[in-house]
């Protein structure tokens, strides 16, 4: 059964860390217009790039 949920939560992770790299590219290919916008869009990218290297981390665990 461990076995199973270990599966599980690799799927779900890597489902994860395909939509976080969409969102990241489609921030990154964003224009910001304003002082704040582009404020706003390095903190939304830099987010979805700690998400991305903790999911990473966890898996790497996993496998061990």
């Amino acid at each position: 059964m461990e076995q199973i949920n270990t599966a599980t939560e690799s799927n779900i992770n890597q489902l994860a860390l395909l939509e976080l790299s969409m969102e990241l590219k489609a921030l990154q290919r964003q224009r910001p217009r304003t002082p704040e916008d582009h404020r706003n869009r390095r903190e939304q990218i830099t987010a979805i790039g700690e998400l991305i290297s903790f999911i990473n981390y966890v898996e790497n665990n996993n496998e061990h």
